[in-house]
């Protein structure tokens, strides 16, 4: 998911259009963010055409805060969901071993070896105002501050003052969800002062977070600025180096593919797509009478966030297991070097013996 990370301020866009756009970085001047690792959990109602998305990341931080915008279709319930329901899921990736016959195979060896300075303020605004507050929740760790916008301008100067960073490609990047009127949830993330004041690099990692909400598609929030892709490589001169990995674990009744909405290729690659029995994820989320999980793995960086990944169920439906790691076990045949040694002196003696005899 494509994160508007904000280090003083945590926010995350949502909206209430047929299709939705990804998440955008936006830290703070002179601070950096990264998402270290992502995994999200996708659980789609078709016939409620209702998808349930829940979202665990970590970053890498060079500020005290910060924060992520994340677009929806529709205005969001949100919700806390145990993290413990990605560690299952992992589970899941793990090949089995299998033991193969290697053949035979000389042993030599001797005898014996055998043995955020985060404000508070909400933002309150009337009703007529071009950036409204309509509801505050705290969840999962998060102040989480629903917004409606009529102008994107307005939208960014709102974020600015509330320290986000704002610009030419943040105030692009909101246009499309304010002109469809889509609502915008800010998240704040505590703030993490460094002891001596000066920036610091700490990884963190954030509660698991429940959005369930109206799509005619199910999707992931891919996209993100233009200028996201040099931010990742310039972070590196800051952070230290490390591979941007996305894991989106899908469950349908179906193996689904993903595909970017303007047509181009997800680099997203399925690691295991098969049918897994009912209550086998344990999650308090609605599921399909015949679960199917296809998981996907991301790990380019700076990914090609020109678009989002939307869903649709898979032309090829076959499954996709996890290969098995093969370990082949030879068949091992002890060879007693001391005692090959002893043999063969026995051996030249009684040839030399021989040999002086017939002399």
């Amino acid at each position: 998911m494509r994160f508007l990370l904000a280090p003083v301020l945590a926010a995350v866009v949502m909206a209430s259009t047929p299709r939705a756009r990804a998440c955008a970085p936006a830290p703070r001047n002179g601070d950096v963010v990264r998402i270290a690792d992502e995994e999200a959990l996708i659980v789609w109602d078709e016939q409620k055409k209702v998808e349930h998305f829940v979202r665990r990341a970590s970053f890498v931080s060079s500020g005290d805060a910060f924060g992520f915008l994340v677009p929806t279709p529709s205005k969001p319930e949100l919700g806390e969901v145990a993290a413990s329901v990605f560690n299952g899921l992992s589970s899941r990736l793990t090949p089995s071993i299998v033991y193969e016959d290697g053949g035979l195979e000389i042993e030599p060896g001797c005898t014996a070896m055998w043995m955020l300075r985060a404000s508070s303020d909400s933002g309150a605004a009337s009703a007529g105002a071009p950036v409204r507050v309509l509801d505050t929740q705290r969840v999962a760790g998060f102040d989480a501050v629903v917004l409606a916008a009529d102008d994107a301008a307005a939208l960014s100067a709102w974020l600015k003052e509330r320290d986000f960073a704002e610009g030419p490609t943040l105030t692009e990047w909101l246009t499309p969800y304010v002109k469809n009127k889509w609502v915008i949830t800010a998240f704040k993330i505590a703030d993490r002062a460094s002891a001596d004041g000066k920036p610091v690099s700490r990884s963190i990692g954030t509660s698991s977070v429940r959005m369930s909400f109206a799509t005619e598609k199910p999707f992931y929030p891919y996209r993100e600025p233009a200028d996201q892709r040099e931010t990742v490589l310039a972070s590196q001169k800051h952070l230290a180096p490390s591979s941007r990995a996305l894991r989106v674990y899908f469950v349908s009744s179906s193996k689904v593919e993903g595909a970017l909405e303007n047509g181009d290729l997800f680099p997203g690659k399925v690691k295991l797509a098969e049918a897994v029995g009912p209550g086998s994820i344990q999650v308090d989320l609605p599921m399909p009478a015949m679960p199917f999980l296809t998981v996907f793995e991301d790990t380019s960086s700076p990914r090609p966030g020109v678009a989002d990944v939307y869903f649709s169920p898979a032309k090829d439906p076959t499954p996709v297991p996890i290969p098995p790691i093969v370990v082949r076990r030879p068949t091992k045949i002890p060879l007693p070097l001391d005692l090959l040694a002893v043999f063969a002196g026995i051996v030249a003696a009684v040839a030399l013996a021989i040999r002086r005899r017939r002399r």
